[in-house]
């Protein structure tokens, strides 16, 4: 019998995440990550498997996210009008690490990062947060960078968010940030971080886990 809460909500997740040593230029390429900044997968605990890997860097002046999916084709959906059901990952980020809201603060922002075809241009979307008691400002697309690589089996994203595109981003003094991931794979389905979108992730703080910023 199947069970009616998911292993992965019994806990609450703090994740270190190491400083890079340099500020990235995605216009040149893809930033070189080491092991030490890879994301750990929870899926074991629901005795399954994750089709992609995350990996996570931060630097005073920004942070830096990696993601490699292994996709069943190369074939990459996409509709900037629909990013809810296209190929892609979304990324939320509270840089005050409030655990006990509900509703989004204006330190909540949401990022819709696509891959797009091979040989054509990636992006990303910053999103409202639906239901947010207060809405936080949201950046150009133009202030991110995107870098992609297509492979046969799939492809290899890194996202540069700015310290300017992030409300308040202080890692000096909160040192902590709120944090939820959900990639989007027509052919696949969606991996989180935790639990999926039968509970409310793309709105709810207080179900993103923790990430701890060192080094």
């Amino acid at each position: 019998m199947a069970n009616l809460i998911p292993e992965r909500f019994l806990f609450r997740y703090s994740i270190p995440v190491q400083k890079l040593k340099s500020v990235p230029d995605l216009k040149s390429g893809l930033f070189p990550l080491t092991d030490k900044y890879q994301f750990p997968s929870f899926a074991e605990l629901e005795r399954e498997e994750d089709y992609a890997k995350l990996a996570v860097g931060w630097h005073p002046k920004g942070l830096l996210f990696e993601v490699q999916v292994d996709k069943e084709s190369p074939v990459v959906k996409f509709n900037s009008d629909e990013p809810e059901v296209s190929d892609g990952i979304w990324f939320w980020i509270d840089t005050r690490n409030t655990q006990n809201i509900h509703r989004a603060s204006r330190f909540c922002q949401s990022f819709f990062c696509y891959p797009n075809q091979p040989k054509q241009t990636p992006g990303n979307l910053p999103v409202m947060i639906a239901r947010a008691r207060e809405e936080a400002v949201l950046p150009e697309p133009s202030a991110q960078q995107v870098q992609v690589e297509h492979t046969d089996q799939g492809y290899h994203l890194q996202f540069w968010i700015p310290a300017e595109s992030l409300t308040d981003y202080d890692p000096e003094n909160f040192s902590e940030l709120g944090f939820y991931y959900c990639v989007q794979d027509f052919q696949r389905g969606e991996q989180t971080l935790s639990v999926g979108r039968e509970f409310p992730i793309a709105h709810d703080p207080s179900l993103w886990a923790t990430l701890v910023l060192v080094g």
